[in-house]
């Protein structure tokens, strides 16, 4: 425990010197990745043999290296994730991510409160120890600072001059940085002295292997749903539904393929926003019901029973089908993107798309190896986990302004400008860049319209680059800077 309280110092003082008044995301989050990593091993040193860990630590450790290299808004939330999952797995090696993320943000937003619940638990039904007259200490520490506290405040009002030489001496002090360094504190107890009634959450899931055994099922007659359906009834419900739910999308997805494919043009009164938008949030949510109703259905017997071959045929055709769907949106977004151009959100619906594709993957593989509930959870967290990890090691930014300069018919250089630095020289390069840029002055001038001005936007960055600490140096943006210093030196920039 006193490793854990000098660990948990260091860390604190760590986490103040790397972030306060920095601005900015780049090395120092990998530093203090680096750092939580190592304490982590300390305080716990059989994590090192922890598969679970490691991948983790590996994940942390990739998306620190994208924050150093491009401090995009995507490696920052995957690196602040993956400490989260982190803070979880170095002490339940079993627990899968979701469980694991959302028992650490639970720690983190509860601490004080599941740690006075944890005291009170064990005043009223544990014995007395020795830890437990540490409360008679803080009762004390707490009781003396607010007495002094009010005669402090008594004795100012007394005497004017005592209060001049007492804001005097706390004129002094910075209490964002004493503010900050607590918020630090409040932010990382959780990772050194995690509350025990919160590790309940941590035994949710069950810690053996998740094939379905058909020994193991204990008669149908005792199960939770005994008070609404049987095994008959299941069966019946299953194979009338799942015919239902095929023809429907059978129809659906023809009509798709018509319009798309054939006929080459949306029906009347329908946009591309209409077509993509409120489809494709239709077909996400569609697809979560698809693999919860078959999660519900093969949660056990179905998947030995004899009768239900044609119960199994229809729901294969169903996640075929439901794939053909996805595929179909992807192809809406894509004439989207045609129609107007590239944004993170049209990136983000491909995102949802092949998430859904995976999960449909994996449910079938569910069915077909007779794999428990689990398993889906598990095994989705896992691959939408490194997804997006390995999404970290790609330059976004870049990606977005070369596809548009190249494709859009119309370019939003307003839009692209807001991406970020790593773009600048690009769009400066961009043979449209005078037009846009003058016309952008001149509405920026008369109010009538907020933009984003490329040499205004360049001139801030600039300024603030050369203000900006070692800590929180970015390659990209060392780059991008000694880009327009070079263009200076040569007089084809005025700073």
């Amino acid at each position: 425990m006193k490793t854990n309280k000098l660990l948990y110092l260091i860390t604190v003082l760590g986490f103040t010197l790397l972030f306060y008044k920095k601005g900015n995301a780049g090395i120092n989050f990998g530093l203090f990745a680096i750092l939580l990593i190592a304490f982590s091993g300390i305080m716990n040193r059989s994590v090192w043999k922890t598969k679970q860990w490691l991948i983790i630590t590996a994940g942390t450790l990739i998306s620190s290296f994208s924050v150093a290299y491009y401090a995009s808004r995507l490696s920052i939330f995957m690196g602040v994730i993956s400490l989260l999952i982190l803070m979880t797995l170095q002490r339940s090696k079993y627990t899968f991510y979701f469980i694991g993320l959302a028992s650490s943000i639970t720690s983190i937003i509860g601490s004080v409160i599941f740690n006075i619940l944890g005291r009170l638990y064990r005043l009223k039904y544990l014995r007395p120890s020795p830890r437990i007259s540490r409360q008679t200490k803080w009762s004390v520490i707490i009781i003396v600072a607010l007495v002094t506290f009010l005669f402090l405040t008594l004795y100012r009002l007394s005497s004017p001059i005592f209060n001049s030489y007492f804001l005097g001496i706390f004129d002094h002090i910075d209490w964002g940085w004493i503010f900050f360094t607590i918020f630090g504190s409040f932010l990382l107890y959780s990772f050194f002295f995690r509350p025990p009634l919160l590790n309940k959450l941590l035994r949710l899931e069950p810690k053996y292997d998740h094939t379905i055994k058909e020994t193991s099922l204990k008669p149908y007659e005792l199960s939770l749903f005994r008070l609404f359906s049987n095994l008959e009834s299941e069966r019946s419900s299953a194979l009338l539904l799942f015919v239902i739910l095929n023809l429907l999308l059978l129809f659906l997805n023809i009509t798709d393929i018509h319009y798309i494919f054939f006929k080459g043009e949306l029906p009347k009164g329908i946009t591309y926003s209409d077509y993509v938008h409120s489809g494709v949030e239709a077909v996400i949510m569609s697809i979560v019901f698809a693999i919860l109703l078959i999660a519900y259905y093969f949660r056990g017997p179905i998947n030995f029973d004899a009768k239900s071959k044609n119960i199994k045929a229809l729901t294969y055709l169903w996640i075929v089908q439901n794939i053909v769907l996805i595929v179909m949106a992807a192809v809406k977004n894509q004439l989207y993107i045609d129609a107007y151009s590239l944004t993170y959100l049209r990136i983000g619906v491909y995102y949802y798309l092949a998430f859904s594709i995976i999960g449909l993957i994996l449910t079938f593989y569910k069915i077909f190896f007779k794999k428990d509930t689990w398993f889906l959870f598990r095994s989705n967290s896992f691959v939408f986990y490194w997804v997006l990890i390995l999404s970290c090691l790609f330059n976004w930014n870049i990606i977005v302004t070369h596809y548009n300069l190249k494709y859009s018919h119309e370019i939003d250089y307003s839009y692209l400008n807001s991406l970020g630095h790593q773009n600048y020289p690009i769009l400066w390069e961009s043979k449209f860049y005078d037009s846009i840029n003058k016309e952008a002055y001149q509405l920026r001038l008369t109010g009538k319209y907020e933009t984003y001005y490329l040499p205004e936007t360049i001139g801030t960055f600039l300024e603030d680059c050369e203000k900006s600490e070692i800590i929180i140096w970015c390659a990209t943006r060392e780059k991008t800077y000694q880009y327009f210093e070079e263009l200076a030196k040569s007089n084809k920039l005025t700073k």
